[in-house]
């Protein structure tokens, strides 16, 4: 099992260029005050996860920089890694992108649309409603979707049960708790 805390010191060293120790501890407990360290820790990784998606959806272009100086840029550089890029950007960035034609930009569009189904994009994600008439729903989320012609289609899962439990005696209100049975990739057999 990966160790939360070490997301959390990888955090201190490499992002805030902390090295020394000492120093390490006192940042360690100056944060950890008020935000759970473990909490940082798991930031860090999914932001590792993050750029592992990306190395995998830039891994067939061609590029004109550095594909780590482009990863580096989406999902860091930019302050997020959902950060939208016009033609303009992207092309000054190094991607190898051009302009859609009228018929192109429809085809597009459409396949926006089914891949916005299958996301749920236009659904909010909040357990609560999941659990409005139950007390338990077993839940599978398609995350991400990554289509090729020549390999077919891969998603990200999320798999689960969503509980809903009491709150401890003299606490009113209910918790929610979320028992994920599985979280990775899948090859989807039927697309």
């Amino acid at each position: 099992m990966l160790n939360p805390s070490k997301g959390y010191f990888n955090f201190a060293k490499y992002e805030l260029g902390i090295r020394d120790s000492k120093d390490l501890i006192q940042a360690f407990l100056k944060l950890s005050d008020t935000i759970n360290p473990l909490l940082i820790g798991d930031v860090y990784r999914r932001q590792g996860q993050i750029k592992m998606i990306a190395q995998k959806l830039l891994a067939y272009q061609d590029c004109t920089k550095s594909k780590k100086t482009i990863i580096n840029f989406l999902c860091s550089d930019s302050g997020s890694h959902d950060y939208a890029i016009n033609y303009k950007e992207a092309k000054e960035l190094g991607l190898n992108v051009e302009l859609a034609n009228k018929n192109l930009n429809e085809l597009i569009n459409e396949w926006y649309e089914i891949i916005s189904s299958e996301l749920e994009l236009n659904n909010p994600y909040n357990p609560i409603f999941e659990l409005a008439e139950s007390n338990s729903k077993s839940y599978e989320y398609i995350r991400v979707i990554m289509d090729s012609i020549k390999y077919g289609r891969k998603q990200f899962m999320s798999k689960g049960l969503f509980q809903k439990t009491m709150m401890m005696p003299g606490m009113s209100g209910q918790q929610i708790s979320d028992n994920r049975s599985f979280e990775g990739w899948e090859k989807d057999a039927g697309k």
